[in-house]
């Protein structure tokens, strides 16, 4: 328990630094993927809450023009053993597939500052009804299992290390040498469609499950392959 309490701190500073700095960033390193300019930006640390936590922090910014797109990656050393996370954002829904791209993408610049045999946790700040491209087949995986029953959170992390979601994380961790070995979701419940309305007002749900996993985002843990 006081394991998932720290990894839900964790997410909750994470979304903070990038929700913060989303207007404040400074163009001190840039990158071109096919005329999108990803920018480096060095948050700093405020020691009066965050001593013995991050030693180090940056977040990445997709930019075209003078437009910021609406995706960020933030990623954190830990001042404890020198670990480090990286944190995946994004407001509105997204393919998977366009979100690891976009990750893949920043590790050269990630790297330039952190040690990523040390990258220990992956933490998407939003659930699967943010990915349409693997939210219906989840959900079906799901239901094949249990139906609309509501399981444990051991079962759960059982569960996800089983399906589409894991196979895409370790398609791309593979190339780190990384893999995944756990889930956590604070906050775990199924939605119904209706709810999904109010989570995306403003997207098409006609392709969408009936109902799906959901919770306070995905933090997916790893280790050496």
């Amino acid at each position: 328990m006081r394991k998932n309490v720290l990894i839900f701190f964790a997410l909750l500073a994470s979304i903070c630094f990038l929700q913060i700095n989303a207007k404040k960033f400074s163009t001190n390193y840039k990158s071109n993927v096919q005329d999108t300019i990803i920018v480096k930006h060095k948050n700093s640390i405020e020691k009066s809450y965050e001593v013995g936590f991050y030693s180090k922090s940056y977040s990445y910014y997709w930019i075209v023009g003078k437009d910021t797109l609406d995706f960020a990656i933030s990623a954190h050393e830990y001042e404890r053993d020198k670990s480090m996370s990286i944190n995946i954002f994004h407001k509105n829904p997204i393919n998977l597939k366009t979100a690891i791209k976009n990750t893949e993408n920043c590790l050269t610049l990630i790297k330039q500052d952190f040690n990523i045999e040390k990258l220990n946790y992956l933490y998407f700040t939003n659930t699967f009804i943010y990915y349409p491209d693997i939210v219906t087949k989840l959900s079906n995986e799901y239901n094949a299992k249990y139906g609309k029953k509501r399981i444990e959170y051991k079962d759960l992390n059982k569960f996800l290390l089983s399906s589409i979601f894991n196979t895409k994380m370790n398609e791309f961790l593979k190339l780190q040498n990384k893999k995944v070995i756990g889930y956590g979701i604070e906050k775990f419940n199924l939605i119904d469609k209706q709810s999904m309305k109010y989570q995306l007002p403003n997207m098409d749900l006609k392709d969408y499950p009936e109902y799906s996993i959901s919770g306070m985002g995905i933090s997916v843990k790893l280790d050496k392959k």
